[in-house]
């Protein structure tokens, strides 16, 4: 191992390994908007406190038992933007089924998906994001298929990036990258009890060896909320398209709170194909699914 880290650290600049990742995050960023896919998550979260019980002391700063909700939810998914900030994309969605029980027809999803994320007006969007919101997802946090954008290359500055460990992406060799955000640079919002706060984030970003493609992009960040240690965490994968856009293949989600989880989302993604046309949505034939 200590050869091959060796092989592949003399192969791999830092610099252009970053050039490519943000020539990536560029290549998404211009084809984002004309993407929809199909959405599978499976979200796990945990239940409240069926009752508010008074604790002081050690016993304040436990994790009490509790269950957990489970759900499945299959939807039509995009990305477009909202106008009081036209230059952050986000993820939207159109739900089709929750638990088997069928919301829409797959087409009539995908159809209505596609006119609100090019239509002029916001409502369709922000409604779109509160119907997510309404089928028992708590704590799903979203737009983490995103995260490529991170690295775009004026943002990059805003990061320390360190050469890592080699380590395989299925037969591929890769080399992954350290990243940690520098201070004062925007994080991830997260609440702090009911303080939404912005955490700087850490990292890995995997490369594929042979030619610098980031296809595994990971984050951390820790908070404290009332004295107990909280930790977020997601892992992304990515794979090229038949067009060779990167597109997320998958996201983990977890929150755990003293070593307690509180929720984990995993997210499938599948069937992406691109759309043109301002007016008539026509989708090009054929899916556009990522094929590593």
């Amino acid at each position: 191992m200590v050869a091959l880290t060796s092989a592949l650290h003399a192969e791999v600049s830092l610099q252009a390994a970053l050039n490519r990742i943000s020539e990536e995050a560029e290549a998404f960023r211009l084809n984002a908007r004309n993407v929809i896919g199909r959405e599978v998550l499976k979200h796990t979260g945990r239940k409240a406190p069926p009752r508010f019980r008074p604790r002081i002391g050690e016993a304040a700063r436990q994790v009490t038992p509790g269950s957990y909700v489970t759900r499945e939810i299959v939807s039509e998914y995009g990305y477009s933007t909202l106008k009081d900030n036209p230059d952050a994309l986000h993820e939207f969605r159109k739900v089709v089924a929750v638990d088997g029980r069928q919301i829409l027809r797959a087409e009539t999803a995908r159809t209505t998906l596609a006119i609100n994320m090019r239509s002029g007006d916001d409502r369709e969007r922000r409604r779109m994001l509160q119907e997510f919101e309404k089928h028992g997802t708590a704590g799903a946090t979203t737009d983490f298929g995103l995260m490529l954008l991170l690295f775009h290359r004026r943002a990059l500055p805003y990061y320390e990036f360190a050469l890592g460990r080699s380590a395989y992406l299925g037969a591929d060799p890769a080399v992954v990258i350290r990243y940690r955000q520098r201070p004062g640079s925007s994080g991830l919002n997260v609440y702090q009890g009911r303080e939404l706060v912005r955490v700087p984030m850490e990292g890995e970003i995997w490369v594929r060896q042979r030619d610098l493609v980031p296809l595994r992009i990971s984050m951390n960040v820790v908070t404290d909320v009332d004295e107990r240690k909280a930790v977020h965490a997601a892992v992304v994968e990515y794979a090229p398209s038949a067009r060779g856009t990167l597109l997320p293949a998958s996201v983990r989600y977890t929150e755990t709170v003293d070593n307690v989880m509180m929720t984990e989302n995993l997210y499938q993604y599948s069937s992406f194909k691109f759309f043109t046309a301002e007016t008539d949505i026509k989708f090009t034939p054929g899916a556009e699914s990522p094929s590593k």
